[in-house]
């Protein structure tokens, strides 16, 4: 930086060399420019001079909301598994949660598993139908967006594709996949095209028992699913899943609500028959069916647990019974549920309430049918309602 001053020019400023020349009649010939830096003008915007404060990685982190405790159904899993589901608070510091199981409900917690996931869990905020397409409306506990599938057909042909759990106000649990997921407004999405294929024959484009307020999680966002053991079965576990920072500090496990599991081991026992029919002719949403007098054919199909959600249909491209299915117990009861008339047991899925057994047990009407499946060690659960027999 040299200062250059010139009294005819009336200059007299700083500049900055930027070459010399040394010529052949040895004079130098420079080059320079005018140092004239510019003046930035800083306006300050509001009253506040200091720098945002950091995140808070290191604060205590708070408990995981909505968590669920869940034998897996036999449809998805070949062995006896778990799952648990739940929310992650809204807040920079949780890092991930730690598992802990035990036996007993207030005390010797031993350590699971820890993971970094969280759930897709909400609630149902209403249910109906528009323009004869039934839709479930669910409000997610956090900006999670759900993604429909991109036909029907990629729906029933990729097993557990947006498969979604309910828990009922009753404690049931029921299982549906949906095809198209639509944006209400914020957390609310609405769930239409709807494929109900674990209770029972597949359902599509309908609603069954669910209300207001009932728990929602997607079951592709599991953050744990694990292995049961066979002591465990009947058995009552308890776990708390406690959440830790992003400097490993946990939760005190006494400060950490837990939740229990019953179970029963799911994975072996057998599923209910379903779509009972009487002399070929299926029941209505009563399950009742009036009858003339005569042998009572009737008939069921079977599910096979080992697979997802397949039935047992008359056709050689489909799952077959369970490799363990040993045979069907059908029931006879009086229409008060309480008195059984009969009870047979029989390999094929068929089985005849003939005219003289009918009079040996008294020529009874009403009636009610129940049908159950076995294993050498378990038997399946009945179906929700029994069909009804009126004999005329």
């Amino acid at each position: 930086v040299v200062k250059i001053v010139s009294a005819n020019l009336a200059y007299d400023h700083l500049c900055v060399v930027s070459s010399l020349i040394l010529n052949d009649d040895y004079t130098l010939t420079m080059e320079a420019f005018e140092d004239n830096p510019e003046s930035y003008a800083v306006n300050a915007i509001g009253t506040d001079s200091e720098p945002p404060p950091s995140p808070n990685l290191y604060g205590a982190a708070s408990s995981v909301t909505r968590v669920v405790a869940r034998e897996v159904p036999a449809q998805y899993t070949a062995v006896n598994k778990y799952s648990i589901s739940y929310a992650q608070p809204d807040e920079t510091q949780w890092a991930e949660s730690v598992l802990y199981k035990s036996y007993e409900s207030g005390a010797n917690y031993n350590f699971v598993n820890r993971t970094t996931l969280s759930s897709i869990t909400g609630v149902v905020s209403g249910v109906g139908s528009t323009n004869g397409v039934a839709y479930i409306q669910v409000t997610l506990d956090s900006s999670d967006s759900l993604e429909g599938a991109t036909s029907l057909d990629s729906l029933l042909t990729t097993p557990r594709l947006n498969l979604c759990g309910f828990i009922t106000a009753g404690g049931k649990d029921i299982y549906m996949r949906y095809e198209d997921a639509t944006l209400i407004s914020g957390t609310s999405w609405k769930l239409s095209n709807i494929l109900f294929d674990i209770g029972g024959f597949p359902q599509y484009n309908t609603i069954v028992n669910l209300a207001v307020n009932d728990v929602f999680c997607l079951l592709d966002s599991l953050p744990y699913l694990e292995n049961l053991g066979t002591e465990e079965i009947n058995k009552t576990l308890y776990f708390k899943p406690a959440s830790a920072n992003f400097s490993g500090q946990e939760q005190v496990l006494g400060e950490v609500t837990a939740v229990s599991l019953a179970v029963t081991g799911l994975a072996q026992i057998p599923l209910t028959p379903v779509d009972i029919a009487i002399n070929n002719i299926g029941a209505d949403g009563t399950n009742a069916l009036v009858v003339g007098a005569g042998d009572i054919a009737i008939t069921w199909v079977s599910r096979n647990r080992q697979f997802a959600g397949m039935n047992d249909y008359a056709r050689t491209d489909t799952s077959k019974d369970d490799i363990e299915f040993e045979s069907f117990e059908v029931e006879v009861y009086q229409n008060d549920d309480v008195t059984l008339i009969r009870s047979a047991t029989t390999t094929t899925k068929t089985w005849t309430y003939t005219s003289a057994m009918q009079a040996t047990d008294g020529n009874l009407t009403p009636l009610k049918f129940y049908v159950r499946q076995k294993n050498a060690a378990y038997i399946s659960a009945y179906a929700d309602t029994a069909v009804t027999i009126t004999i005329m």
